[in-house]
């Protein structure tokens, strides 16, 4: 399973940008892909500390995480990229404009 990692607090169309990415993936070959945005969308009252918590329990089912662009400049991102690299799991990053 893959797992979309990027900045959703904050990020008016977060939601568009994490389903653009699932299809993307799904049209390229991967079958299994977890869209963290869906959690939220759906629970938009859950505190951070708990999303993160069921989001990291998540990821440690997948053996690749997918960044997308501006990762960097998200808290829950950065600490799944930290995860990520400490697990060895595959690391693949958004590229483009």
């Amino acid at each position: 399973m893959i797992y979309i990692a990027g900045a959703i607090t904050n990020v008016d169309n977060y939601l568009a940008v994490f389903n653009q990415a699932e299809f993307k993936l799904k049209a390229s070959g991967y079958d299994k892909v977890y869209n963290p945005a869906k959690v939220s969308f759906e629970m938009p009252t859950m505190e951070w500390q708990d999303y993160m918590d069921f989001c990291m329990l998540a990821l440690s089912k997948c053996k690749t995480i997918y960044m997308l662009k501006g990762w960097e400049k998200s808290k829950g991102a950065t600490i799944e990229h930290d995860y990520a690299v400490k697990h060895c799991l595959e690391i693949i990053y958004e590229v483009g404009v």
